[in-house]
């Protein structure tokens, strides 16, 4: 069965359950930090997107509208569908790693990507210092390095047919 904590006899904010004895001691030795920090309790309830969501909602204010929608529709596109339903507090750097990789593979640029990365990086770097997590997940993940083109040069007859093309412009 579920077993239920609680602190010093005092009943906790919220109700807090757990599956197992080890998973009630971590969730209370989080509960007991956060309450003598001072910080709120963490909800272990709260999802990647809906805390990804209240975190754009409240960055609109502090960037610009243009840079405002392309976290939106990176998140939206990238981030909600593949790790929006997991669990806030359960999220791990591998978790952000095979994101990064499934992006990757499935014909997302590794400059994209690494946009992608920094967006998480300034999301969750706030629910860190919000103490809604332990630690930034996404700080300890390696992005894809970016791709470098090689700049081609046009050969002799190559540039004598563009001239003949764009002579009279």
């Amino acid at each position: 069965g579920r077993l239920a904590f609680a602190h010093r006899g005092r009943r906790l904010p919220r109700p807090a359950y757990a599956d197992t004895r080890h998973e009630a001691a971590r969730q209370l030795r989080a509960v007991i930090k956060a309450h003598d920090a001072g910080l709120p309790i963490p909800d272990g309830r709260q999802t990647v997107a809906a805390y990804l969501v209240e975190w754009l909602a409240g960055s609109k204010s502090i960037i610009r509208a243009q840079t405002w929608c392309a976290y939106e529709r990176h998140l939206r596109l990238h981030v909600f569908p593949f790790i929006g339903r997991r669990r806030l507090a359960d999220l791990q750097p591998s978790d952000i790693q095979r994101l990064y990789v499934d992006r990757v593979d499935s014909g997302l640029s590794p400059t994209t990507v690494r946009h992608l990365h920094e967006i998480l990086n300034k999301a969750f770097g706030q629910a860190a210092r919000w103490g809604l997590i332990v630690r930034n997940p996404a700080a300890l993940v390696q992005p894809p390095r970016r791709a470098h083109h090689e700049m081609r040069t046009l050969d002799p007859g190559q540039v004598r047919a563009l001239l003949d093309v764009v002579g009279d412009d």
